[in-house]
């Protein structure tokens, strides 16, 4: 049993009902899409898509996710074995699948059991780099909402100088840094109030564990890496979009592709729907609406791009359950 009891989110007890909320959010947004947006019309749309542009698409996203992989291996302390290459990719892919399949993050919660299980080290701590993960994306996310949105959805009688989005950006920088720097110190009264008081003892020490999986973000030696590898997670997933541009026979906009990214991430990281069906394709409607494209492109833009993010996934993902299911039988 691991540290939070998290094979519990993965039992069928709680499959039913987490299944039931989200297909049912992902059937309304799809429901209301279709009903304002002619879906024939989006069918002939898909089907003009160049299948070349739309292969280097899917490269793209694979090229993504093994981004991804090398950089969670790098949010692993020191002090604990870091896991290979192939099996943080699959196990990651895997995470991805079960996010298909169950709402709520639950990808999430299984990536950190099973690879926390696989190592023999602390779940909670493995846990704890998946937040750094999280934590690194959140600060991009806000320095590229900063440089894109006021160029596209702001009126253009508010003015944003170059100088206002590099004080933002410093801002942005100073609090993460300032957050690294007092993880130890609050490392340490976690474990003096754990020593102090018995009745908070098993909190304590679970926090305590969950701030070893972001030790990696205090190594200095190893933040150029996780930045050049964070730019390049973020860099093949504005590519594809952009790839995907080039596959509607719409002009390649690097700004239009970031935007996208933008409302995607910031709107699927509030676990709703398996997979975020249909929320995906509605943030990515809303996006495209905002820079004048047209609605049944828009959509077919949306319907295109989440089948090309799920399609790795549920190949390697699958091949990776179906290895570990034949070895523990």
């Amino acid at each position: 049993m691991s540290d939070f009891r998290l094979a519990s989110v993965l039992n069928r007890r709680h499959w039913w009902w987490q299944i039931s909320i989200g297909l049912a959010i992902a059937v309304g947004l799809l429901v209301l899409l279709l009903h304002k947006i002619d879906g024939r019309a989006t069918v002939q749309a898909l089907s003009r898509a160049q299948p070349l542009w739309v292969g280097a698409a899917l490269l793209s996203v694979l090229l993504n996710d093994i981004t991804k992989t090398f950089r969670w291996r790098l949010l692993f302390p020191a002090d604990q074995p870091t896991p290979s290459r192939r099996q943080t990719f699959g196990i990651l892919m895997a995470g991805q699948l079960v996010n298909m399949v169950l709402p709520f993050r639950s990808g999430d919660v299984f990536r950190a059991y099973f690879m926390g299980r696989d190592r023999g080290a602390s779940t909670a701590a493995t846990f704890g780099t998946i937040g750094a993960e999280k934590l690194i994306d959140l600060i991009l996310l806000g320095l590229v909402a900063a440089f894109i949105l006021p160029l596209i959805v702001l009126p253009s009688s508010v003015h944003t100088s170059p100088v206002q989005m590099l004080a933002l950006a410093v801002g942005v920088s100073l609090v993460w840094a300032a957050l690294i720097l007092a993880l130890p110190h609050l490392d340490r009264l976690l474990l003096n109030l754990g020593q102090r008081f018995p009745l908070c003892a098993r909190w304590a020490d679970l926090l305590h564990r969950l701030l070893q999986g972001l030790t990696a973000l205090r190594e200095w030696r190893k933040l150029p890496q996780l930045l050049a590898w964070s730019g390049a997670v973020w860099g093949t997933a504005i590519l594809t979009n952009m790839l995907l541009f080039q596959a509607f026979g719409m002009t390649p906009s690097l700004l239009y592709a970031a935007l996208v990214l933008l409302f995607i991430y910031g709107g699927v990281s509030i676990p709703m729907a398996p997979g975020q069906l249909g929320v995906f394709e509605a943030l990515t409607v809303v996006a495209l609406r905002l820079v004048g494209i047209e609605p049944v492109m828009a959509l077919a833009y949306a319907l295109l791009l989440h089948a090309l993010v799920l399609v790795v996934p549920m190949l390697f993902g699958s091949v990776w359950l179906f290895r570990r299911t034949r070895r523990l039988g």
